[in-house]
C-alpha cells in the first residue's frame, strides 16, 4: 500500500509540473488537441491563457496581464501581433488602441472608421433601435419616444419603410425628471432637421411659438422667434432696463473675425443704414451714403389753402424786404440749416409748392394789370389817331384859305 501511494505521488507531482506549460484536451470526437490551452506559460511574455488554434488554420490569441503592457489586462492576437482589447489599471477599456485614456476610447484608421450596433431590416416602420444612457434605477426600456420612460436620454434610429428597406431617421430623445421621455431633435431621410417636431418639411424646422435663443440668459435674449399667424420676429433684449440694438453686417473671415456692421435697428426702431449712431433721432430712417429708388411717395398735405378766398398774399414789396435782410425766401430754411439737418422732402416740398402757387397768383395778378394797361393803352392810341385826324383837318383848311 505504503509502495502504491509512492508511486501516484511521484505521478501526480510529474503531471503538475507538466501542467503548469499546457492542458492537453480531448474533443468530442475523440481526438486529442494537444498544444491548445496554455496557463500561465512561462515560455510566453505575460501571465495568462494562451488559445494556439495555428494547428487548424487559426490564430494564438492570448488573454491576460502584461502580453503588451504590464498592469494591463489584454485580449491579443499574437499571430497578428496586435493588441484588439485592453483594459488599464485604472478601469479604462481600449478597441484597437493599447493606451486608452478614456474610459472607452476607440481609434479611428483607414480601415476602422465607425461603430456598428447592428442593422435593423428586422424594424417594422415606425419601430426604432436606440443607443441609452440608464436612468437612476438602472433601466432603459427604450420605451415610447413620447410617453413614459425610466431611461435618462437617448438616441434613436427610427425604420421609416420596414423590413430590408434602407430609410431611416435619427432621433435624439430626454427624459424629463422621472415623468416621461420626448423626442426632442430629428433628422428625417432627406437631411431636414426638426427641433420640437418630428415631421421637419424645411432644412430647418420648428414649431408654431417656438423661440430659438442664442443666449442662456432670458433676461437677455437674442433669438429668432415663429409666432402665432405665421408672424416671425427677430428678439434682441438687455438686461436691467438696458437699450440694445440689433446689428447686421458681414464678415471677411469665419465668425466675427473682420466684421463690418452694415446696418442697425436701434431700440427705439430707428433704422440705420451706413451708420452706426444718430445725432438726430428724429429720423426712423438714418442712410449715410446715397439711395436710389425708382419712385418714392411722400405723404404731404399740399398747399391748396394759398388759393383760398380768405388767403392774405404777401406784397411784392414785402417779399422784396424780406430776401433783402434774410436772403432767402420766408418759410424756408437757410442753406446753413440745410447742411446741418437736411431736408425734410415732404415739408420742403409743401413750402416749396406754396411758393409756387403764390407766384400763380402774383402772375395772375400781373397779368390782369397787363391787360387792364393794355386796354388803357388801346384807348389812348385810338384818341391819339383821333386827334391826329383832326389835326390834318384842320391843317388843310388852313392851307386852302
Amino acid at each position: 500500500m505504503k509502495k502504491t501511494l509512492l508511486t501516484l505521488a511521484v505521478v501526480l507531482a510529474g503531471y503538475g509540473s507538466y501542467a503548469q506549460s499546457y492542458l492537453p484536451l480531448t474533443a468530442g470526437s475523440g481526438n486529442a488537441l494537444t498544444n491548445t490551452l496554455y496557463i500561465n506559460n512561462n515560455t510566453q511574455t505575460g501571465a495568462g491563457l494562451q488559445l494556439d488554434g495555428t494547428a487548424y488554420g487559426g490564430h494564438i490569441w492570448q488573454f491576460g496581464d502584461g502580453f503588451t503592457t504590464n498592469g494591463t489586462f489584454s485580449i491579443k492576437d499574437a499571430t497578428a501581433g496586435l493588441e484588439r482589447l485592453a483594459i488599464t489599471n485604472t478601469g479604462n477599456v481600449g478597441i484597437g488602441t493599447t493606451s486608452p485614456s478614456q474610459p472607452l476610447a476607440i481609434p479611428i484608421t483607414s480601415n476602422a472608421r465607425g461603430i456598428s450596433l447592428g442593422t435593423y431590416s428586422s424594424l417594422s416602420a415606425g419601430q426604432f433601435a436606440f443607443v441609452g444612457i440608464t436612468g437612476a434605477d438602472g433601466t432603459f426600456n427604450g420605451g415610447n419616444l413620447t410617453g413614459g420612460d425610466n431611461g435618462a436620454a437617448s438616441m434613436a434610429v427610427i425604420h421609416t419603410s420596414g423590413g430590408a428597406g434602407n430609410s431611416a431617421e435619427l432621433a435624439f430623445v430626454t427624459h424629463n425628471n422621472g415623468v416621461d421621455s420626448r423626442e426632442r431633435l430629428r433628422i428625417d431621410r432627406l437631411g431636414n432637421v426638426g427641433i420640437g417636431t418630428t415631421s421637419p418639411a424645411y432644412k430647418l424646422g420648428l414649431p408654431n411659438n417656438a423661440t430659438m435663443s442664442f443666449n442662456q440668459d432670458p433676461t437677455n435674449p437674442f433669438g429668432i422667434e415663429g409666432g402665432d399667424h405665421a408672424q416671425t420676429r427677430i428678439i434682441m433684449g438687455a438686461s436691467s432696463g438696458a437699450s440694445s440694438n440689433i446689428a447686421f453686417g458681414v464678415s471677411s473671415g469665419i465668425g466675427y473675425v473682420g466684421f463690418t456692421e452694415r446696418m442697425r435697428i436701434t431700440a427705439g426702431g430707428n433704422l440705420l443704414i451706413g451708420k452706426i449712431s444718430q445725432a438726430n433721432t428724429n429720423y426712423i430712417l438714418d442712410i449715410n451714403g446715397n439711395a436710389r429708388a425708382n419712385e418714392i411717395v411722400v405723404n404731404t398735405t399740399g398747399a391748396d389753402f394759398v388759393f383760398e378766398k380768405n388767403y392774405k398774399l404777401p406784397k411784392l414789396e414785402e417779399v422784396e424786404a424780406y430776401v433783402n435782410k434774410n436772403h432767402h425766401l420766408s418759410d424756408i430754411p437757410t442753406a446753413d440749416a440745410m447742411k446741418e439737418n437736411g431736408v425734410a422732402i415732404g415739408d420742403m416740398n409743401t413750402k416749396l409748392l406754396k411758393k409756387v402757387e403764390e407766384l400763380t397768383l402774383y402772375l395772375i395778378e400781373k397779368d390782369k394789370q397787363v391787360t387792364e394797361q393794355q386796354k388803357v393803352t388801346q384807348s389812348q392810341q385810338e384818341q391819339i389817331n383821333q386827334l391826329k385826324e383832326q389835326l390834318n383837318t384842320i391843317t388843310k383848311a388852313l392851307t386852302k384859305n
